[in-house]
């Protein structure tokens, strides 16, 4: 298919998403939406549905000449994050794996980071975890807390402690805002400009006038949707670079460790991902493993790392994973 992404395929993307990820929120029981209300908005942005109210209050921000990645509201970055996932799933590379219970196991270890620590950044809907059924090994995470893990990757984790490593790390991503970094400026001043356009012709009643403002508003979902791709290119293909990986490294030791576990979970983890065969993923898009594990070895890591007393049955949840894996 060609790198134009049909609005049915975003959508069907975000329909599948629906349908197997795990949806566990950091609000509070009754703020807790079903996984379609949560990803059918998702859905509609991602196909270009700009009639949407919560799009024109993201086309409000645009309006407000945003610069940077910290001017999003998290309200905003949630809609964009969905978008991105919607886009990251659209194709035939990333089938979700339909599983409850390898879905739960990996939530349970990523929320135990995500509330763990006052460094995290809670999202506006907290972060979910969804397992994509590739052999490639991968990890990435979009903006808003929308974090995505490869049957591939999952294969080659040794331990609780080496998956909570790499969950860390996409978490570390979603904190630091390295998502939301990757949306060109150019873009950004584009469709602030052409938000500003539309409020001052919004409510006009001349056929010339609603003609004009149906272009304009289509030019801003052709916007907003390369600013998706631009995001899901960074993830998939170009990378964050080294430096925003170093730092992703650097927080998540941190994180794995205040969460109660071994604060080595990722240099474990990297130290045998060199013998991994094949291409792609972490390997295409993240420093060589003994670059990372250089800047590790100097990061000392808060936290007294797992309790013994919890050893076998971490061991044995691990041990279930893998046997449930595909």
């Amino acid at each position: 298919m060609s790198g134009k992404r049909a609005p049915w395929r975003a959508a069907a993307a975000c329909a599948a998403l629906a349908g197997a990820m795990l949806l566990v929120t950091c609000g509070s029981p009754q703020s807790r939406q079903t996984t379609g209300d949560i990803f059918r908005t998702g859905g509609q942005i991602a196909a270009g549905a700009t009639g949407d109210q919560r799009f024109s209050q993201l086309g409000e921000s645009w309006a407000r000449s945003i610069r940077k990645a910290d001017d999003f509201l998290p309200t905003e970055e949630h809609y964009i994050g969905r978008a991105v996932g919607a886009a990251a799933l659209a194709g035939d590379r990333y089938p979700l794996l339909e599983d409850r219970q390898v879905i739960e196991y990996v939530n349970m270890v990523g929320l135990a980071v995500a509330f763990s620590s006052e460094r995290v950044r809670q999202t506006f809907k907290g972060y979910r975890f969804a397992v994509l059924r590739s052999d490639e090994l991968n990890a990435f995470s979009a903006p808003g807390g929308f974090i995505f893990i490869t049957t591939g990757m999952l294969k080659e984790t040794r331990s609780e402690e080496e998956l909570a490593g790499i969950l860390a790390h996409e978490i570390s991503h979603v904190t630091l805002k390295h998502g939301l970094a990757a949306i060109p400026q150019a873009n950004m001043v584009q469709a602030g400009q052409l938000m500003t356009e539309l409020y001052a012709q919004h409510g006009t009643d001349s056929k010339k006038d609603k003609k004009k403002f149906k272009r304009q508003l289509a030019r801003l979902s052709k916007t907003f949707g390369e600013s998706a791709d631009k995001v899901v290119f960074t993830l998939l293909t170009g990378g964050y670079g080294a430096d925003l990986e170093f730092a992703a490294d650097e927080l998540g030791t941190r994180l794995a460790a205040a969460a109660g576990f071994a604060p080595d979970g990722i240099r474990s983890f990297l130290s045998h991902m060199p013998h991994v065969a094949g291409a792609g993923g972490w390997k295409s898009t993240h420093p060589a493993p003994a670059a990372r594990l250089a800047r590790l070895t100097s990061i000392p890591a808060a936290g007294a790392g797992p309790a013994a007393a919890g050893l076998e049955t971490r061991r044995a949840r691990h041990a279930a994973l893998l046997a449930r894996l595909p």
